[in-house]
């Protein structure tokens, strides 16, 4: 007799079960960008292609409020904001740092680099607009799709389950 296991690579999420919007940690955040990136990265060039036309073709913003990124920040301060298929963030960073935001394949990404890496805004790094429905459908594009998304939808989990 032979047995044989295949290991799980790819997990369906259910839309419908996340809120459109969600205010997450910035440091729980950076946990899952991290993650993504490597998701990604992990991607031969036409599913990255695919990936990123289905981003931008795809998926729309949420239009159930207004949503602009605002730090204000103090003058002296440097400041930058990103907004993505998927998140949106902005930052302050106190002189000597240098504020760095943009996207990457959907994802915004909000940091200080240079000198103390702390941010003006909180203890800890300021707070992430994400939004879960539109992560989610990603992850099931690319599960129909045959991308593993195993890692990514277990870092989405415990994003959305960091708020609770």
């Amino acid at each position: 007799m032979i047995a044989s296991c295949e290991q799980e690579t790819s997990i369906a999420v259910k839309v419908r079960d996340y809120p459109e919007i969600l205010e997450v940690n910035g440091t729980t955040y950076n946990l899952f960008s991290e993650e993504y990136k490597n998701f990604i990265d992990a991607l031969d060039d036409d599913k990255k292609t695919m990936i990123a036309d289905y981003t931008q073709n795809s998926i729309k913003k949420p239009f159930t409020q207004k949503l602009t990124v605002n730090c204000n920040c103090q003058p002296e301060d440097r400041g930058c904001s990103a907004i993505g298929a998927y998140s949106e963030c902005c930052i302050c960073c106190t002189a000597p740092q240098s504020a760095a935001c943009g996207v990457y394949f959907g994802l915004a990404s909000c940091q200080c680099s240079g000198g103390n890496p702390t941010p003006r805004l909180q203890n800890t790094s300021p707070p992430v607009t994400i939004y879960p429905r539109n992560i989610a459908k990603l992850i099931n594009y690319a599960n129909m799709n045959g991308i593993t998304t195993k890692g990514i939808t277990k870092s989405f989990e415990v994003l959305i389950n960091s708020n609770n």
